[in-house]
């Protein structure tokens, strides 16, 4: 099933990461912790975050060298990763001032986050608005687009940049022109359920049938009935697909059930009158994560309330 902008299996979106920054800080501690100060094979990165998938791997070093965390050291056969002085001098700081100085500057390398930072800042527009903005004049695929979404907006309320930053050329990473987008998965792949960077399945699963519902894709693996969203979905191995592409699925597979709960988190359910609010958490969160989930959760309500009076007019 093509998305917009979308000519094969893969999503032909413009590259960006493909984690939030407070999610690639933890993976760039837990990067030292393992390497220390050596250099790493860039097949051997995974073992960092006891990753084995290599696609899921390169993936994730791909989102920290976009915000200037990890660089390539070396070409061809002797390159290696490497943790570059912007990423250092965060964790060497000792002060959460100056800490947070780098965070507010390496929230804005990224090519299409600093893009989208001079234009809407903080509070961006309606999604609706920018998703118009991001598929039908930025290349972005319908399923890249709200990803993008949602590595912005975590990424900005995490980092807190001032409101008055502006981002030069010179100042973002565009990534290699080689590097391959994510694949999309189809029918016949080997699969794994990526939630928070972490692998949730004991091993790849075949996919057996994608669905769509109320406009996002939903697959369906071998061995289970549970529908997990297109955006958890990380390809191991391409396979030959099969004749259940154009099929439909039973009647009671149709909807989607929500994917399992990682490990350590939690979900609430908040009922309103329009429908159920879902939050889902990890277990424990320390007190400079409260500050960043109130200041994004204050960003969300502010966007809904803008969406909400621009519906009423309508």
């Amino acid at each position: 099933m093509a998305e917009v902008g979308e000519t094969t299996g893969r999503d032909r979106s413009p590259a960006y990461p493909i984690i939030p920054l407070g999610t690639a800080l933890e993976r760039l501690a837990q990067f030292e912790a393992h390497f220390k100060r050596s250099a790493a094979r860039p097949e051997k990165v995974g073992d960092a975050w006891n990753i084995k998938a290599k696609a899921h791997a390169d993936r994730i070093t791909a989102a920290l060298r976009y915000f200037g965390l990890l660089e390539y050291q070396g070409a061809g056969s002797a390159r290696s990763v490497v943790i570059s002085d912007l990423g250092r001098n965060y964790l060497r700081a000792q002060q959460e001032k100056t800490k947070q100085e780098i965070v507010a500057a390496v929230a804005l390398k990224p090519k299409q986050i600093a893009t989208f930072w001079n234009e809407w800042g903080a509070d961006r527009p309606a999604d609706a608005a920018c998703l118009d903005q991001l598929v039908l004049k930025n290349g972005f695929s319908e399923a890249g687009a709200r990803d993008f979404l949602k590595v912005y907006d975590a990424t900005i309320a995490y980092a807190k940049p001032p409101s008055d930053a502006k981002v030069m050329r010179h100042q973002v990473i565009e990534g290699d022109k080689d590097e391959a987008p994510p694949e999309k998965p189809e029918v016949g792949d080997l699969v794994q359920v990526e939630i928070n960077g972490a692998l949730q399945l004991p091993q790849a699963a075949k996919v057996r049938a994608i669905q769509d519902h109320e406009g996002s894709d939903w697959v369906f693996v071998e061995g289970s009935e549970t529908g997990i969203p297109m955006e958890q979905v990380v390809v191991e191995q391409k396979g030959a697909g099969s004749s259940k592409t154009d099929q439909k699925l039973p009647p009671t597979l149709a909807l989607p059930v929500d994917a399992p709960l990682a490990k350590g988190t939690r979900k609430e359910i908040f009922a309103l009158d329009e429908g159920d609010v879902v939050l889902t958490f990890p277990d424990s969160l320390s007190a400079t994560s409260f500050e960043d989930l109130d200041a994004y959760l204050k960003v969300f309500i502010s966007k809904m309330k803008r969406r909400s009076g621009e519906t009423k007019k309508e």
